[in-house]
C-alpha cells in the first residue's frame, strides 16, 4: 500500500520529516545489514529511504529483490517512533532532483537535533551527504508498528504477522 495507508494512519506529515531513520535489511546469504538514512518519502507508487554513500557501504553486496526490510524512524525531541517493515524492491543512484530534495529533510533534521541539544557542526557532519552518491531504497510496505516507548508500543498498525 502506499500513500492512501499513509494518510489513513496519520503519518503523511511524519514521514516528511525531521526524523531519524535507521535501515536493517536481509542480505544475500541472509546476512543482516543495517544502516543509517537520511530520510523517508512516500508517493502514490513508491516507499523510499535516501542513504549516503558511506552508508550505503554497509548495504554491499545488496539484498536481493523480495528480501526483508525494517525501518524504524524516530522524532528526537518527543521520541514518537514508527517501525515500518516490508519487501525491498531496488537501490539506484538518486536523481539530481531527489539530491536537491534532501536539502529540506536534512535541514528540518539540523533543527530537531538543536531541540535535544546538539551542536549545530555535529549535527551537519552526521548528516552529511555527497549528493552524487546519494541512493535510494524502494521497498513494497507489508506493515507498520507503534514503537514509541509507552503502552503502545509494538502495536500493529497495519499488516499481517507473517
Amino acid at each position: 500500500m502506499g500513500m492512501p495507508l499513509i494518510k489513513a494512519l496519520g503519518l503523511t506529515r511524519y514521514l516528511e520529516g525531521p526524523i531519524t531513520v535507521i535501515l536493517a535489511l536481509i542480505g544475500p546469504g541472509n546476512t543482516p545489514s543495517i544502516a543509517r538514512a537520511l530520510a523517508c518519502r512516500v508517493t502514490d507508487q513508491n516507499k523510499q529511504v535516501f542513504i549516503d554513500g558511506q552508508d550505503k557501504a554497509m548495504l554491499d553486496p545488496p539484498p536481493l529483490p523480495g528480501s526483508s526490510v525494517a525501518i524504524v524512524t524516530c522524532l528526537p525531541s518527543t521520541l514518537q517512533t514508527y517501525q515500518f517493515k516490508g519487501t525491498f524492491q531496488h537501490l539506484r543512484p538518486a536523481t539530481a532532483a531527489e539530491a536537491d530534495w534532501i536539502t529540506g529533510p536534512i535541514e528540518r533534521m539540523v533543527i530537531e537535533f538543536d531541540k535535544v541539544g546538539y551542536l549545530e557542526e555535529k549535527s551537519r557532519a552526521y548528516l552529511a551527504v555527497n549528493p552524487l552518491d546519494l541512493a535510494v531504497l524502494s521497498f513494497e510496505l507489508t506493515a507498520v508498528f507503534e514503537q514509541t516507548p509507552g503502552p503502545n508500543a509494538g502495536v500493529r498498525l497495519y499488516g499481517q504477522p507473517k
